[in-house]
């Protein structure tokens, strides 16, 4: 049951996050991120604790929900930002 609701609830916080205004966007690159920024999405990553809910899709989620680019958001999830 907590999966089933988790995928539902999941489904319509996607269709949502996919509709924001793109100037809701203020972060392009994941280089640009502020220690905050990845603090913020480290605490959206606790929500994959709950069952059916996965890391890199509350990741990507979150960080768009944040104002990260979607590519800035999926780098983050992925790839640790490259080091200068």
């Amino acid at each position: 049951m907590v999966v089933a609701t988790t995928f539902i609830l999941g489904g319509f916080v996607i269709l949502w996050a996919e509709k924001r205004a793109p100037g809701a966007v203020r972060i392009r690159e994941a280089d640009d991120m502020r220690w905050t920024d990845a603090l913020k999405l480290g605490l959206v990553q606790c929500l994959a604790l709950v069952p059916g809910t996965s890391r890199s899709g509350a990741t990507i989620i979150g960080g768009m929900l944040l104002g990260l680019s979607r590519k800035a958001a999926t780098d983050f999830s992925f790839y640790p930002p490259s080091r200068r």
